[in-house]
């Protein structure tokens, strides 16, 4: 008798580990291979544990596998269950102030898996099919996880000759003046991690700093009350300041490295950085206070290391994960780690050799872990699609006094300890992001210095953070790094290499000349449309504009759209506008009708068409003001919240959007493929009638062959052609249309219509041909928009062709031409 081949059973060990391995290898930029070891091993070993206790009690190894599979996904798998369910049932799409639910929705996933165990133990055999089948998925999971690791590790190696050199600071503005010291000073720079400036605070969240102001003011602080981040994220801040340089100077920017590669380089700027072996050099203890983050969690080059006090972040997230989940708030661990690291910054003035102290604090930026008192809030975190939710504002301004608090006691201490007086640098990394403008927000940042002996006065009060420690090395140790131009630069979380320079024209438009001026030229640069991923595109975004984050899908970049947005655009007076977007709708069959005002006032509206496609409104000169801009509020009717899941309220994705003075599109003459055109306009109506280079053609789109263009009609509205002509004055034309039969319909009978709509109302022309033929029709452009289509009547019968093509080929349109009424 053939024995049967017993089955390796493998899948509880595998799907046990593959939520750690997929999170490493979606985080594996952000965090060293040594912090998933011991999870790992945990995991391993409790599995292992697991499975042999089941089989050693039940003698059935499949029974065995199965139940040890169903508890470990019900222990490891908990967190993203819950996030889903929660994220669906939420009342608040922000997710913040709602209390937790774990109390109910913990018991009905256990409960599941009872069912699960149960029917394992009821229904399996001692062996399996169901081994093979679970073996597979298994393992195509995590080769699907290690695959993005394998690929990581293969650019790092590939990188490894980009990291190898340090670049050197880049001279700047020299100072031309230093202080002798009798004794060298304690150094602190001690980040304080999104920490807004006080006018943004006033402003955005209606909050009075001035009290920590003064306290800083009284003891001898300079607070630059006009200072900028470099840039607006940690990941970019920290490694341009640790190595006073601006990014592009340190190699990070260079087109040949991936993001990946850049990503590495900036840890690695940030670990071996130029400060702390600046004052190795100069003889003293560099210490570095640690975060959980792997930017700032250790230093190459410290002499002392703190680490961070509690969970690296990986392990909170991965935590977050499992059914840990229902039984700690782990924002716990920040709040101790916090305390904890304010607490021995406090013992550092004791150390008798002169020291250099680089300490990075994640607060006041979430989750807040703070009251105003300095209790656990037990609030707990969400974050959004791209970033991190500063909400609700009035948390924000919690924390962020208890953080004023304990950051007074500690210079108190500082001060008391120091028998030289020491030099304190207290820094934002950059400001926050509630909603508002990144620019007008997440640039501002907190900035004071504690300079004695007269470094004060080389302040000013719109220093950055990459002056900050220039200043401080020539003035008290003599170097000649100089100063160079403050500069800050705005990026996305999508796209946070792709940067350009803010030139702090704010969109809350301080002085309307210069911004209009501002924007205007970028208009120009960008042939007046600007796309949703291009920094200039917040110069266009009136404050809480209605924007959600930057995304990608597809291969193109979008933002969402709320119910509203709220735009600002810059006029010349006596010209008529054209806004334009190519925007995405197909959350419902239902139209979505968009709206567009101007100071209230409704200009006129639009149907959203369904998939991609272009919305236009036409402007007229006197619907618009003498000041040098408007402001536009666009209204979207139908708005879906919790959306398979999405907590944000969408209504309709826009890709990009254009601001076109008409008279610019009167000098266009043609429309269609380049150097093909479908549309021509006759030379002698430019300057007084253009069209709109954007066609409305049906999905199948324009071909070009021979060097021509032709165009596939279907039936109907949505399978014609469609475009718009701007005139500024009245004017008859002739339209030509070359047209042939297609193979549609057993018989060359085609009966097709023209239709143009403008002020004056619709005119509607009907035509019959059975050949090819030019087909001549005749109407009036009123000043303004004009906007017309080229229909089929008939419908298609034959709706396959020889060839397997399968479109209603009705009407071939080669080429429209356009000339006044008044040529022979």
């Amino acid at each position: 008798m053939q024995t049967k081949r017993r089955q390796i059973i493998v899948y509880p060990f595998l799907f046990a580990v593959y939520p750690l391995l997929h999170l490493y290898a979606t985080n594996i930029e952000l965090m060293a291979f040594s912090e998933i070891l011991l999870p790992l091993a945990l995991i391993l070993g409790a599995t292992a544990v697991l499975y042999l206790a089941v089989n050693w009690s039940l003698k059935a190894n499949t029974r065995a596998g199965v139940i040890t599979t169903a508890i470990a996904f019900a222990a490891l798998y908990y967190g993203y269950y819950y996030d889903e369910v929660f994220r669906r049932i939420s009342p608040d799409p922000n997710f913040v102030n709602v209390e937790p639910r774990h109390n109910y929705l913990l018991p009905l996933w256990i409960i599941f898996f009872v069912f699960i165990i149960a029917l394992a133990v009821w229904k399996l055999n001692t062996q399996s099919k169901v081994d093979g089948y679970l073996n597979f998925l298994s393992v195509v999971l995590v080769v699907m996880a290690l695959i993005p690791v394998a690929q990581s590790y293969f650019d790092q190696a590939k990188a490894s000759e980009h990291l190898v050199e340090m670049p050197t600071p880049t001279k700047g503005r020299s100072l031309n003046s230093r202080v002798r010291l009798d004794a060298l000073p304690d150094v602190y720079y001690i980040i304080l991690d999104g920490y807004a400036r006080g006018d943004v605070l006033r402003d955005y969240y209606d909050f009075d700093n001035s009290a920590f102001i003064n306290y800083l003011t009284s003891n001898g602080f300079y607070v630059a009350s006009e200072s900028h981040s470099n840039y607006a994220q940690t990941s970019l801040s920290i490694p341009s300041s640790l190595n006073i340089d601006y990014l592009d100077n340190l190699g990070v920017l260079e087109d040949k490295l991936s993001d990946r590669e850049k990503t590495n380089r900036l840890t690695f700027l940030a670990h071996e950085n130029y400060l702390t072996r600046q004052f190795n050099d100069l003889g003293y203890t560099t210490i570095h206070f640690g975060s959980e983050f792997r930017l700032t969690n250790y230093s190459e080059q410290a002499d002392i290391n703190h680490p961070f006090r509690g969970r690296s972040e990986f392990t909170k997230v991965f935590l977050g994960t499992t059914i840990y989940k229902a039984f700690d708030l782990f924002t716990k661990d920040r709040r101790e780690g916090i305390l904890d690291t304010f607490s021995k910054l406090k013992e550092v003035p004791k150390i008798k050799d002169p020291t250099f102290t680089f300490a990075h604090i994640v607060a006041p930026h979430p989750p807040y872990v703070f009251d105003r008192e300095g209790n656990f809030t037990g609030v707990e975190y969400y974050e959004n699609v791209n970033g991190n939710v500063w909400l609700p504002k009035q948390a924000y301004t919690d924390q962020l006094s208890y953080v004023n608090h304990l950051t007074e006691d500690l210079i108190d201490s500082i001060l008391a300890q120091s028998e030289t007086p020491p030099i304190i640098v207290l820094q934002a990394d950059h400001g926050t992001w509630s909603g508002w403008i990144k620019s007008r927000e997440a640039l501002p940042i907190f900035n004071a210095y504690y300079l004695p002996g007269g470094g004060e006065q080389y302040l000013y009060p719109s220093i950055t953070p990459v002056n900050s420690f220039r200043l401080i090395l020539d003035f008290y140790f003599g170097t000649d790094l100089g100063l160079l131009e403050d500069r800050s630069y705005i990026s996305s979380y999508v796209l946070r290499f792709d940067m350009c320079e803010s030139d702090g024209i704010f969109p809350d438009i301080t002085d309307p000349d210069i911004w209009a001026l501002s924007t205007t030229r970028a208009l120009e640069e960008h042939n007046y449309r600007l796309s949703v991923e291009d920094c200039d595109f917040e110069k266009l975004l009136q404050a809480n504009d209605g924007f959600h984050n930057l995304e990608r899908s597809a291969g193109y970049y979008h933002r969402w759209a709320g119910p509203s947005l709220y735009l600002q655009f810059p006029v010349e007076v006596n010209q008529d506008y054209i806004f334009r977007a190519w925007v995405r709708y197909g959350l419902s069959d239902e139209n979505q009708e968009v709206r567009l005002l101007i100071d209230g006032e409704l200009i006129d509206s639009t149907t959203a068409p369904l998939g991609d496609g272009v919305i236009t409104f036409f402007i007229p000169a006197e619907r618009i003001h003498t000041k040098p801009f408007v402001k536009v509020l666009i209204e979207h009717s139908n708005q879906f919240k919790n959306l398979n899941g999405d907590p944000r309220v969408l209504s309709l994705a826009y890709h990009w959007i254009e601001w076109v003075p008409s008279s610019k599109l009167l000098g266009v003459s043609q429309a269609g493929p380049a150097n093909h055109p479908l549309v021509m306009v006759d030379p002698s109506l430019t300057g007084t009638v253009g069209i709109d280079p954007q066609l409305q053609t049906p999905p199948w789109g324009i071909e070009v062959y021979d060097d021509a263009s032709l165009l596939w009609l279907g039936y109907g509205e949505e399978q014609g052609l469609g475009g718009t002509f701007w005139a500024t004055e009245r004017q008859a034309i002739r339209a030509i249309f070359e047209v042939e039969p297609g193979p549609a319909r057993p018989d060359a009978q085609r009966t097709v219509e023209v239709v143009l709509q403008n002020q004056a109302g619709t005119q509607r022309a009907r035509r019959q041909f059975d050949q090819a033929t030019d087909l001549t029709f005749i109407g009036e452009l009123q000043p303004g928009r004009n906007d017309f289509q080229f229909i089929v009547l008939d419908e298609a019968t034959i709706l396959e062709q020889p060839n397997g093509d399968t479109r209603p080929l009705l009407v071939l349109l080669r080429q429209i031409t356009v000339k006044p009424l008044t040529e022979d």
